[in-house]
């Protein structure tokens, strides 16, 4: 284990909430994390979006892209940061923990399919929700309240993405 990802676990044991559980239909503020390809074409996060907010919730997305400086925009409930933003052990510079953990949101999409990326591990730590949700990595403390469990081959984020949804429709409230 790399003292990055010693750093990290430390970090998530830290942690001390209680999620809430709620049906769909009581979720209404959703943040999601995603991971930017290279050329940040956000076409499949940008359809996630629009899907949920025709059902009546409010979204925030924040991505990662592994390069110094994104390209894209940043527009007020979408951005995407890059290693700029990051410093030592791929830990978010003090401004970005402010401004993440700044809202509280009802549930939290963590759309990372890659383990190894802690920057984007680090974003879903500190945003506050009620109810956090991504992919089981066994490896780790579990940061998530809900995890999907996927075979290697369906690890994708569409894959990823629906079965959340499934899943998050068919809690009851209070239910684990």
């Amino acid at each position: 284990m790399s003292l990055s990802t010693y750093l990290y676990n430390r970090q998530c044991r830290k942690q001390n909430r209680q999620p809430v559980y709620r049906q769909y239909d009581d979720i209404h503020s959703i943040f999601i994390v995603f991971e930017s390809d290279y050329l940040e074409r956000h076409t499949q996060i940008k359809q996630f979006i629009k899907e949920l907010q025709h059902q009546g919730k409010e979204v925030t997305a924040w991505g990662y892209v592994d390069k110094k400086d994104p390209l894209t925009l940043v527009i007020r409930d979408f951005r995407v940061l890059g290693k700029r933003q990051f410093g030592l052990f791929h830990r978010p510079k003090k401004q970005v923990v402010e401004e993440i953990s700044r809202g509280h949101y009802d549930l939290l999409i963590d759309l990372n399919t890659d383990p190894e990326c802690l920057e984007l591990r680090y974003m879903s730590l500190y945003v506050q929700a009620d109810l956090k949700t991504g992919l089981a990595c066994y490896d780790e403390p579990f940061q998530h309240d809900m995890l999907i469990s996927l075979p290697e081959d369906e690890k994708d984020t569409a894959h990823l993405f629906d079965q959340i949804l499934h899943f998050l429709k068919v809690i009851k409230e209070g239910e684990r």
